[in-house]
């Protein structure tokens, strides 16, 4: 086997990802002139995954993506059409199963809404994963080095190659609202009903005190808002795992915006940007005299970060309309709705069709379980069995490189600035507490549910991603500074270290003091 550990991520289950990871081993194939990864090995202990790839497959997938953007100009567009396609398809599947009276269904049919739903996922998976494997997932094929590279020489010409970094952050900047943005947006504006209710200054005073639990009784009016907000965006925070969104959450970003000034403020901020960075980028082409290969392989960048970002949505969206339906085949098989997220679709099947008992397996996966794919095929260890597989496949555990004498990191810089303060290492939505006003959250990649934290940082810094990356995404709407792809900062700085990020120059530096 020639596996390399590619990321780990906390608050993992066998599903939904093992239907993400058939998808690169098979049907991946049709869109890369036959490339597929080879095999993929994942390692769950206790909830924390470990992904392992096989690199030279993994480079190949990416370097058939990255020929085709390069060669084809249609075929942005075509990934782009299809994914729309299909997320219409999968959501509108997963409307119809969340709504149906599932406890008058038969055992057979809740394993075919599952297996129905494998088969809308995997087909949208195709599609989704051209932009992970253009960049991010690998050193050696990396669209945004490509991009960059074009840049600096053209920019060098004209004696600008010191600016390259800040003309590629609002060259290859997505002119459409992200995810966060349209939330934020919707949550300014639901601020502002409740300001201008009846009780506005008690129901805000409840929300800056965090009063959540008796709030729709007290506030009745205020609390159908709230709800609705929440039955709206709930998916955003779901991440792989879940919850959704709870008012917790959206209490404590409303207090945040609440210090932050009038809302009406905020959101001729964030509207404003959006107004006018299509004129930004405009004015750059002409006055950068950009020839025509850049400009569109910069539009490429540009729709593939907004398309990257649309489509997790989907994805999350589906997971929490599919929640519906694996409790339903919780509750037949006795077992938690997590006990369920362990089993795989073979076995959704086997158990509620042929009434196979797989209670005991579960229990030790819980604990620790491994998965290996090949061509589109699953098989699932656990207990003894699985502790062997790992000495099979990926051997020993090899030891970690030791990063204590590293000060200093490189990366991408998803958008420019300079700033020192107080490093926070935020790996889960539980560390956000932690994060104060002007810290520099560290991260091993950032999502919907950190949003919070980020508001509060005065940069960002993650081991994974390129620049069509949430954080990369994020931090051109906050205007912070962000430094993509260092791949070990979550290592080299810890809690408390006083850094330095130049994203001028990509790079992130403790400060001794």
């Amino acid at each position: 086997h020639n596996l390399q550990r590619v990321f780990d991520r906390d608050n993992m289950y066998i599903y939904p990802w093992y239907i993400s990871e058939l998808v690169t081993t098979k049907e991946i194939g049709k869109i890369t002139q036959g490339k597929v990864l080879k095999e993929s090995f994942v390692v769950i202990t206790k909830d924390f995954l470990e992904m392992y790839y096989d690199m030279p497959s993994t480079v190949a997938v990416g370097q058939s993506f990255l020929t085709q953007v390069l060669e084809n100009p249609s075929f942005y567009r075509e990934v782009v059409r299809e994914l729309k396609s299909h997320s219409r398809q999968l959501l509108a599947f997963c409307e119809d199963a969340a709504g149906k009276d599932l406890s008058s269904t038969s055992r057979e049919e809740l394993a075919d809404f599952y297996s129905q739903y494998v088969a809308h996922l995997r087909a949208m998976r195709v599609w989704g994963w051209v932009m992970p494997f253009l960049d991010g997932m690998t050193e050696q094929v990396s669209f945004t080095n490509v991009i960059l590279g074009k840049l600096r020489a053209h920019l060098e010409s004209q004696g600008k190659a010191d600016k390259v970094a800040g003309f590629y952050s609002t060259l290859s900047s997505s002119e459409k609202k992200s995810e966060v943005q349209k939330e934020e947006i919707a949550r300014l504006k639901l601020l502002g009903k409740l300001l201008k209710g009846k009780d506005g200054q008690a129901t805000t005073a409840d929300i800056e005190a965090g009063n959540h639990e008796e709030f729709v009784k007290k506030h009745p009016r205020a609390g159908k808002h709230v709800e609705k907000h929440l039955q709206q965006f709930g998916w955003l925070t779901y991440a792989y795992e879940g919850p959704p969104m709870r008012v917790e959450h959206l209490f404590a970003l409303l207090k945040d915006n609440l210090k932050r000034g009038a809302a009406e403020d905020q959101m001729k901020k964030i509207e404003n940007h959006y107004k006018t960075i299509k004129a930004e980028k405009k004015r750059l082409i002409q006055e950068l005299q950009l020839p025509r290969e850049l400009v569109y392989l910069l539009k490429v960048s540009s729709e593939f970060m907004f398309i990257k970002d649309y489509r997790k949505g989907v994805y999350q969206k589906s997971y929490l309309s599919m929640d519906t339906v694996l409790r339903e085949i919780a509750k037949r098989l006795k077992l938690s709705l997590k006990e369920v997220k362990y089993l795989v679709e073979g076995e959704i099947r086997g158990a509620l069709v042929n009434n196979t008992d797989y209670s005991g397996k579960v229990k030790q996966r819980l604990q620790k379980c491994c998965f290996h794919i090949e061509n589109g095929e699953i098989q699932v260890w656990e207990g003894a069995e699985c502790e062997q597989k790992i000495k099979e496949i990926i051997g020993s555990p090899k030891a970690a490189e030791d990063v204590s004498a590293l000060t200093e990191l490189k990366g991408m810089p998803a958008y420019t600035g300079k700033v020192t303060g107080t490093a926070k290492v935020v790996l889960v939505a539980s560390d956000i507490a932690k994060v104060n006003e002007g810290d520099i959250l560290i991260s091993s990649a950032t999502n919907p549910d950190l949003v919070l934290a980020m508001k509060r940082a005065a940069a960002f810094v993650t081991d994974t991603g390129g620049i069509i990356s949430h954080a990369a995404i994020v931090s051109r709407e906050m205007k912070k500074p962000c430094i993509v792809g260092t791949r070990q900062a979550t290592r080299v700085f810890k809690d408390g270290d006083t850094v330095e990020v130049d994203a001028d120059q990509g790079i992130v530096r403790k400060i001794h003091v």
